[in-house]
């Protein structure tokens, strides 16, 4: 992630890859406007009953001395939900705006930006497609997740997101090739052999009329028509 300002204050983040933006304790003292480096890390010391895994750590940092050198050191990073409770407990000047500005970045990180939901809007155009439209289409996604619309998701919820939706597109399209079941094709079967015994019927009562009309008025046609009808059954 780039570089955090606040106040004309650089603050560096520190990876540790799991999504989550960590500060060190010399960058957060700085911030909150304290003039000795370890300014924080005694607050810390003071209140660290009140601080969980996720809020602060110690690691090993490789950083660049005053003479440019490379070294490794050891150092207190937070996280920002750390950083918020370091200042609340800082009584300098800027605490109160440094606190509102760690929500604020706080919101920011939690909603996807334009190019992280490329992939979810092409899934949901494919998922549009003779079906509705694509704004609708968003709208259900981000609904069923509880948001009112995508760009409200959060990033670790929209890979959630597309896969829904992608299980969305199997699901229709699984719909549109399957085949009957057995029990729909046996009465399909059912009623073509049923269509199909009744058209005979209906032949057969008509060949029958034609022949006692035929045999009460002319017993010689009678016999020829009967002849031809035999040997062409």
């Amino acid at each position: 992630m780039n570089a955090l300002t606040f106040n004309n204050v650089k603050l560096t983040p520190v990876s540790q890859n799991d999504n989550q933006v960590w500060i060190t304790s010399k960058d957060l003292a700085n911030a909150l406007g304290y003039a000795r480096a370890d300014s924080v890390s005694r607050i810390y010391d003071r209140n660290s009953d009140e601080f969980t895994e996720d809020m602060t750590l110690n690691v090993n940092l490789t950083v660049s001395n005053k003479n440019n050198e490379l070294e490794h050191t050891q150092a207190r990073i937070f996280s920002l939900r750390g950083c918020h409770l370091v200042a609340m407990f800082a009584r300098t000047k800027v605490a109160k705006e440094f606190r509102k500005w760690v929500l604020d970045v706080l919101a920011s990180l939690k909603k996807t930006t334009a190019k992280q939901r490329e992939v979810f809007i092409t899934a949901c155009d494919k998922l549009a497609i003779n079906n509705t439209l694509r704004s609708d289409v968003y709208k259900s996604v981000a609904n069923h997740f509880g948001y009112d619309k995508p760009v409200n998701m959060p990033v670790d919820i929209l890979p959630q997101a597309i896969a829904y939706v992608y299980e969305e597109l199997l699901a229709q399209e699984k719909a549109k090739n399957s085949k009957p079941t057995d029990k729909e094709y046996l009465h399909s079967m059912s009623k073509r052999g049923y269509d199909h015994v009744n058209e005979n019927c209906r032949l057969i009562r008509e060949v029958e009329d034609l022949l006692f009309k035929i045999r009460r008025n002319n017993a010689k046609a009678h016999g020829s028509f009967e002849t031809l009808v035999i040997h062409n059954i």
